[in-house]
């Protein structure tokens, strides 16, 4: 590829930024979009008193700030980047965030905070926040395309890495950046990219989500006021795709902006359980297994997982201590589907990871990779295929392959099932008037104006 060629690629996803509009959509992908705001609302909303929440926000309130953007689950208002960030973080931490396959990312827990911020920056419409939203979505689709696996097996964590980025074009849809101004916006993004997997289990995980936020608010103020940067900071040889290493992808997935939102869109699915999303597939399998061949849990000898070969770089807590470690961990989430019939917020609290009897149960699961789920993975676009193995103590085995969970691309959430999760997670920081108005306008997310969703969410 030329160095014309490959300059290039910021404009064409400038251009398509500046280009798009809600009409290009298809009606079911502007519901999906109302059904991510919904859920991340949420989600951010009932964080509100994770620790990780708490310190991140009195941190910031020891350096003092006031601005005009709602911290969620406060009543407080502080500067859009900073609020943005910590709304990222409460949209995170639980990891009960959606996924996509294609992109590779949680992408509404970096896309929803940094369009909420940037309309509340400039005073936007509901129209324009979706917009943002599809825009973000849309470009952290191109980017997993682009990069393929190799990126995340370096040990990078896309949700930050190209959540910032796509956040970045959301910002600058909302924000009506020019094309130029988009490309200065790439180039200062791209200087706060990070985002390490090591993090995972801890605090830090979450902060990625508010880091690549902030970060894409930042960087779009500061193009929109005349900051500039490289214009090929993302394609020149030392610019964010080489040194993000994107080797196994096709930089001709930037000519597919826009062509197909069902292809997008629809492989973008819903968490039903609060833990990593590789683990969801064996959660359900094992349940299904059980309930389907009547097994008395007492007569388990092993169930075997058989995973793709990066799953283990990801489920990495065999022997989990806090509940944030347990999100990550194989044996704790099968075994608490069985011993306790249900992986739930409850299940993953300090508290309960030390159940004695999901305890005794976890040494029965083991972890197996099978490079024969990459061709599956290939051909369908998923991204947690696994096969699981349960062996009783008379000899007999019975084994499930399962593609995808519940939540997923073949069996969306619908609007009830993300009511049914809104509530669950909201029922302890708001009443049940105010569920049901923020419901209400995230249903009704184009005809409305974003101080309308501000004032339903602020908590006295």
């Amino acid at each position: 590829m030329s160095e014309n060629q490959k300059i290039a690629i910021s404009r064409k996803i400038a251009r398509y930024v500046t280009n798009m509009r809600i009409d290009d959509v298809y009606e079911g992908g502007v519901e999906r979009a109302k059904q991510c705001f919904l859920d991340t609302l949420g989600l951010a909303l009932g964080a509100k008193n994770e620790p990780a929440v708490r310190l991140m926000k009195k941190t910031i309130d020891e350096m003092g700030s006031t601005g005009p953007s709602l911290v969620l689950g406060f009543d407080e208002h502080m500067a859009t980047v900073l609020a943005a960030r910590i709304n990222g973080v409460a949209a995170h931490v639980a990891d009960y965030d959606d996924n996509s396959s294609l992109s590779t990312t949680h992408p509404s827990c970096v896309l929803v905070p940094a369009c909420y911020g940037a309309a509340e920056y400039v005073n936007a419409s509901g129209v324009k926040m979706l917009e943002g939203f599809i825009v973000g979505f849309e470009v952290s689709c191109s980017l997993g395309r682009a990069a393929g696996w190799a990126h995340y097996n370096l040990g990078w964590h896309p949700t930050s890495t190209f959540g910032t980025l796509a956040a970045t074009c959301a910002v600058a849809k909302i924000m009506g950046l020019s094309e130029n101004e988009i490309v200065n916006a790439f180039g200062i993004a791209s200087s706060s990219v990070g985002g390490i997997r090591q993090n995972f289990g801890t605090m830090c995980k979450s902060y990625h989500a508010g880091n690549a936020a902030s970060a894409a608010l930042f960087a779009c103020i500061l193009a929109k006021n005349g900051y500039d940067a490289a214009e090929d900071a993302m394609e020149g040889k030392s610019g964010y795709f080489s040194t993000m290493n994107f080797t196994d992808g096709t930089m001709e997935a930037f000519d597919w902006l826009g062509r197909d939102y069902t292809e997008t869109l629809g492989h973008q699915f819903f968490k039903l359980y609060p833990s990593c999303a590789m683990a969801h597939t064996p959660i359900e399998a094992a349940r299904q297994l059980v309930k389907d061949n009547g097994i008395d849990f007492d007569s388990i000898e092993s169930i075997d997982c058989y995973m793709r070969p990066v799953v283990p770089t990801q489920l990495i807590y065999s022997d989990p201590k806090t509940g944030l470690e347990a999100k990550f961990s194989l044996e704790y989430n099968v075994a608490s589907m069985l011993i306790t019939g249900e992986c739930s917020p409850v299940s993953f609290e300090d508290e309960n990871v030390g159940n004695p009897k999901v305890r005794a149960f976890m040494p029965k699961v083991h972890m197996h990779t099978d490079e024969r789920l990459e061709d599956i993975v290939k051909q369908k676009g998923i991204l947690a295929p696994c096969i699981v193995k349960i062996a009783y103590d008379n000899g007999k085995t019975v084994s499930l392959l399962k593609e995808t969970a519940s939540g997923g691309f073949d069996d969306p959430a619908t609007w009830e099932d993300l009511e049914i999760k809104f509530h669950a997670v909201v029922c302890k920081v708001i009443e049940d008037e105010q569920e049901k108005q923020i419901v209400r306008l995230c249903k009704s997310l184009d005809q409305i104006e974003i101080n309308e969703l501000q004032k339903a969410l602020e908590i006295h």
